[in-house]
């Protein structure tokens, strides 16, 4: 996406390209436990899919639950975790990142 700004404008407002960014396609397991996949995607690439963005609160990092992420289990926040639950129980998000 190019967004048409003149030479006079201040540089801050020029168009960049963006660095990659990472995404995570999250599901549950036939036993229900979260696992999710993380994929690099350049966001001025048509190839990037739609994805939704969330903002909470971190809490106190303390690292008690895991999921499974490409397979390996990792450990996530325990403030991020009913979170990630709920993406996976809304089925509006299931086919975005």
């Amino acid at each position: 996406a190019h967004i048409g700004l003149g030479p006079t404008q201040p540089e801050k407002y020029r168009y960049i390209s963006f660095a990659p960014i990472r995404l995570l396609h999250l599901n549950r397991d036939q036993s229900g436990r979260l696992q999710g996949h993380l994929e690099n995607f350049n966001l001025d690439n048509r190839s990037c899919p739609g994805f939704v963005t969330f903002s909470y609160i971190w809490g106190e990092q303390k690292y008690a639950r895991a999921i499974q992420l490409d397979g390996t289990p990792f450990t996530v926040l325990d403030s991020v975790f009913p979170l990630l639950e709920a993406i996976c129980n809304y089925p509006c998000f299931q086919n975005d990142y």
